[in-house]
């Protein structure tokens, strides 16, 4: 019934005399079949990929809870004292943007070696430094990232007060840690003293005694935050290794400075001004030694 009825409305839409297509279906059964399926197939396929491929896409494309401009100077380096300068230079000016301090710390041997840790590659992780009260303050905080675990004032003001960080909702299921756990972080200046972001051979921490076991950093809260891979990867932020790391933490800069002994800062995150052309931007700093 079916073939009966097609026929008559494709040979009416295509000018065919219907006698024409009676059983034709029917009669290549196996080529129908084989067409039927084959178009299901690759449908289907088409649709997983593109399922699949924006799933994978997603966590590292960032969205609007962290600032959208990070400007790196990978072979230079500025000191506190320079940043009104920086700041009045006519791509910057009136824009909110700040200094951060970044490096690239060891997770603690014993700990690598505890469960959640030990299944992970990647042994080292991004710290970044940024001024909380700044730029996670006021109406129209710029670094605003989604709590999945902890309160977010108590949080910020653990980050000012204390030896803490946030770490990525990613990080914490895979290695299980909570608010209030510690991340026993080598520090990199526990050899050798250097400023700023400078990347040196070698890895640092590997000495004996207490750079070994790692210094206890407070975990204040969980946030979600998508797109710190891409962050992190194309920025320069991995200032060490180069390769893979597993986290991105936030800390206040006040314990990158004084813990690890950073005199100065190599990138600056924040919003532009809006309407200000990239072109423009990149003009005023083709200069800058």
């Amino acid at each position: 019934m079916t073939e009966w009825t097609g026929a008559w409305i494709t040979g009416f839409l295509l000018h065919v005399p219907h006698s024409f297509l009676k059983m034709q279906l029917s009669r290549n059964l196996s080529r129908s079949v084989g067409t039927a399926v084959s178009m299901s197939v690759g449908l289907s396929l088409f649709v997983g990929v593109q399922t699949w491929g924006y799933s994978m896409l997603v966590p590292f494309s960032p969205d609007t809870s962290t600032p959208g401009t990070l400007v790196s100077f990978l072979h230079t380096e500025f000191k506190s004292a320079d940043v009104p300068e920086l700041m009045a230079r006519p791509s910057l000016r009136n824009s909110r943007m700040y200094p951060i301090y970044v490096d690239e710390p060891d997770i603690a041997p014993a700990q690598m070696k505890s469960p959640g840790f030990s299944g992970m590659r990647n042994r080292s992780i991004v710290l970044a430094g940024i001024p909380v009260a700044e730029m996670a303050g006021g109406s129209h905080p710029l670094f605003n990232p989604v709590f999945v675990s902890g309160n977010p004032q108590e949080a910020y003001a653990m980050l000012e007060s204390t030896r803490s960080l946030l770490i990525p909702d990613t990080f914490a299921r895979t290695v299980g840690l909570k608010v209030g756990d510690d991340l026993m972080l080598v520090n990199p200046s526990s050899r050798e003293l250097r400023s700023g972001n400078e990347p040196s051979a070698g890895i640092r921490g590997r000495g004996r005694g207490a750079a070994v076991r790692g210094e206890p950093w407070k975990v204040a809260g969980i946030v979600s935050f998508p797109g710190w891979h891409w962050l992190t990867k194309t920025s320069g932020m991995r200032v060490r290794r180069g390769g893979f790391v597993a986290a991105l933490a936030i800390a206040d800069e006040r314990w990158l400075k004084e813990e690890y002994a950073h005199q100065g800062f190599q990138f600056i995150w924040g919003i532009l001004l809006r309407g200000s052309a990239m072109w423009n931007f990149r003009t005023t700093w083709g200069n800058t030694p």
